[in-house]
């Protein structure tokens, strides 16, 4: 099925990709350095995306943690 099929846009289709480089790089970035000695801006820099200091992003891998994605 395509993506205009599925009803998905442009721009929810790269946010779901942003969301899983986001996840990848800091379940990776955990995984060899520990929770405590991961900083947003490894994971940004590993996920190749802006800077996330935010409270949104900090949010968001949270989230992500939760759901056991990360």
């Amino acid at each position: 099925m395509s993506s205009a099929q599925d009803g998905s846009t442009r721009q929810e289709r790269r946010k779901a990709q942003t969301r899983a480089r986001i996840a990848v790089a800091a379940n990776e970035l955990f995984a060899a350095n520990g929770y405590e000695m991961t900083s947003m801006d490894d994971i940004s820099t590993a996920a190749d995306v802006g800077l996330l200091g935010d409270h949104a992003a900090g949010a968001e891998i949270a989230r992500l943690i939760s759901r056991g994605s990360v």
